[in-house]
């Protein structure tokens, strides 16, 4: 089985009151899941997507690979490791269209 092919398209990063923000549209293939929100003030993502798919996204971005951290956890002072979740599934997929879009995020990916 082919694992599903989401992409973020649409973009749009800007300077907010709590750091970098962005507004992206999601893509699972050719179908449009809906918007993806960070509006920089210090709170979780936004899924602005109908239930269905934003369960589905999360339960893909569960069964993915635990997340090694560039960081060593100072308990045991080996790279941390972190379980993977939808928020860093995201977070990867804006900083690869961002990386594309040569760092900007302003372009459509």
């Amino acid at each position: 089985m082919k694992d599903p092919a989401y992409q973020i398209k649409n973009l749009k990063a800007f300077r907010g009151m709590e750091g970098n923000g962005f507004n992206a549209v999601l893509y699972l293939g050719t179908k449009r899941l809906g918007t993806i929100i960070d509006d920089a003030s210090g709170g979780p993502l936004i899924y602005d997507m109908p239930e269905e798919d934003r369960k589905a996204l999360y339960a893909y971005a569960q069964s993915l690979p635990d997340v090694v951290c560039p960081f060593n956890d100072p308990a045991t002072g080996k790279p941390a490791v972190l379980p993977s979740n939808a928020f860093l599934f995201i977070n990867d997929l804006i900083r690869q269209a961002m990386m594309k879009n040569g760092a900007t995020g302003s372009k459509g990916a």
